[in-house]
């Protein structure tokens, strides 16, 4: 993983409800991908490697943002730059974007002091937008009621099931010491220097919302 040099830091990605921050883009080989099936009676997880060596870019934002709508459009709002600019073509039914939505509820005073809460719950794998926004509002449910009943929800990973607009548990979570990142030897250091990075943004077309001002100025 590019985990600790990332390509880039530091980013702001803009929605109708205000900003979304962006800590870090890093490149990243996808290894495989987890099946938890029922075989014989007997629930299993199996492996399937066929994506294994696929670059992947791994877009991570701040917890900025404060519902499940918000959520869907960030989501979308990345897709369309994306697409936009040509990076990927983001088909979501082959596997070309996947949404992974990080859950947890603050109390006021949490809120007010900036503190985070003590567990986060990551829901994982989620192809489309309109399921993004349902797992985000059935998580904010059902921790909203564990909370208050006093319990601090299990910090875990879950999927969503799209029959019943549910999420279910897969596993308990790790922390980021728990992941132990080492670098990627097929991915060396690479170095930008302030010269190219000049040279790419005059290569840039001016953005969407630039572009949808002009038309409306130039031809009504």
């Amino acid at each position: 993983s590019q985990y600790d040099l990332p390509f880039v830091y530091d980013g702001i990605l803009q929605t109708s409800t205000g900003p979304i921050r962006i800590t870090r883009i890093h490149l990243e080989e996808d290894t495989a991908k987890l099946l938890h099936e029922e075989l014989d009676g007997e629930k299993v997880s199996l492996i399937d490697f066929n994506r294994s060596g696929v670059p992947l870019a791994e877009i991570v934002s701040e917890p900025d943002i404060q519902t499940a709508s918000q959520a869907a459009e960030y989501g979308r709002t990345l897709r369309e730059l994306m697409r936009y600019l040509g990076v990927a073509d983001c088909d979501m039914e082959k596997g070309g974007m996947r949404l992974e939505a990080n859950i947890s509820l603050q109390t006021e005073a949490e809120y007010q002091a900036q503190q985070l809460p003590a567990y986060k719950v990551e829901v994982k794998n989620i192809n489309s937008f309109n399921f993004m926004e349902l797992a985000v509002a059935f998580e904010i449910k059902r921790q909203a009621e564990l909370l208050d009943q006093g319990q601090i929800p299990a910090q875990e990973t879950r999927g969503f099931n799209p029959a019943n607009n549910q999420t279910f548990p897969q596993r308990l979570k790790e922390d980021a010491a728990d992941y132990r990142y080492f670098p990627d030897p097929d991915l060396p250091p690479i170095m930008i220097s302030d010269q190219m990075l000049r040279a790419w943004r005059e290569e840039l077309p001016e953005t969407k919302t630039e572009l949808l001002t002009r038309w409306q100025k130039d031809y009504g």
